[in-house]
């Protein structure tokens, strides 16, 4: 059996055919393939309440973009179990987002912001803002806010990119750090362990830290 990181690194082999497959699930082609999987991850293990209008018309009703996101969620797991992993001898994945990471099988977080909407990542330690993240992140970027315009909602990913640990840092605190931590560290180690502990739990908002 494959680990979480030898998994992972299939997905992301495979990353570009996979998001072609949840594209043309999300326009309802084929979507068909998906109902054991989206069943088994539904509410109650019941087919989810947009299911039948992807399969019928080949849209979503009008969704909020909270509801979005877990339809994407969704409809990926199925597409991963489906083609992305099948044949390898993979368990049933899981979606757990209250858990801090929403495919916890691969330990990869799930972000699906629109256009014009910003996401964020929950840090769990105030040194993740500079260290990183504890686990991997796909972002799918959606058409979600030109799309919900023009009913009925043909929803689509756009761009997506996958993101590593130590990518998913606070850029601007990362910065302050790097240009400092070479001749900190040289001059008094000390000193350089005391700017990492204020930048990690610094108020940005607060005018006298941003100064």
């Amino acid at each position: 059996m494959q680990t979480k990181e030898q998994l992972r690194r299939i997905f992301q082999l495979k990353l570009a055919q996979t998001i072609k497959v949840v594209n043309a699930s999300l326009a309802g082609k084929n979507v068909g393939k998906l109902e054991p999987v989206l069943a088994r991850i539904g509410r109650g293990r019941q087919l989810p309440h947009w299911y039948e209008g992807l399969k019928r018309d080949c849209a979503l009703p009008n969704l909020d973009g909270k509801t979005i996101g877990s339809v994407i969620e969704m409809v990926l797991v199925a597409v991963l179990e489906t083609y992305t992993f099948k044949g390898l001898g993979v368990p049933a994945l899981k979606i757990s987002p209250a858990r801090g990471v929403d495919l916890p099988d691969l330990d990869l977080g799930i972000k699906s912001p629109s256009e014009n909407f910003c996401t964020s990542e929950p840090f769990f330690s105030a040194y993740e803002r500079i260290l990183g993240s504890d686990h991997n992140v796909l972002v799918l970027l959606t058409d979600y806010q030109v799309a919900k315009k023009k009913p009925p909602l043909k929803l689509q990913i756009i761009g997506y990119r996958y993101l590593n640990k130590s990518q998913i840092a606070d850029k601007r605190l990362c910065e302050i750090a790097k240009s400092h931590r070479a001749w900190l560290v040289k001059e008094d180690e000390a000193r350089a362990q005391r700017l990492i502990r204020f930048l990690a739990y610094v108020n940005q908002s607060d005018w006298r830290a941003s100064r």
